[in-house]
């Protein structure tokens, strides 16, 4: 329905959003292995907090009660840059979504989504 994808496309601009609070907190750091694993962790506890049972009601859900969301956090093709890859499950009524971001030293590149 009309009002099913206003919703998730409202659950997708505001999960990108708060990534992106994250991102421009982290970007301009350290690439160590430290600090990436800290900015994963970051990552994370935002994600979690959009999910069941932290959220009421929560934006990300898998239907099966599973995790909805995947993350990886990785050295990306340059030594300067930092890979990003996350898979949400906006609830409860769509399919995973991917958002696909590359962190550099000076600025934000930019987020790519697959619906």
């Amino acid at each position: 329905s009309a009002f099913a994808d206003i919703y998730k496309a409202e659950i997708i601009d505001y999960t990108v959003e708060q990534i992106h609070e994250r991102i421009t907190d982290y970007r301009g750091g350290s690439n160590a292995n430290s600090a990436r694993q800290k900015f994963r962790s970051r990552l994370k506890r935002t994600l979690s907090s959009l999910s069941a049972p932290n959220a009421q009601p929560p934006l990300l859900a898998d239907g099966e009660g599973g995790r909805p969301y995947a993350l990886d956090v990785s050295l990306g093709d340059a030594d300067t840059e930092t890979g990003v890859t996350i898979g949400i499950d906006p609830a409860p009524i769509a399919k995973q979504v991917n958002i696909n971001v590359s962190v550099g030293p000076l600025q934000f590149n930019g987020v790519d989504v697959d619906a």
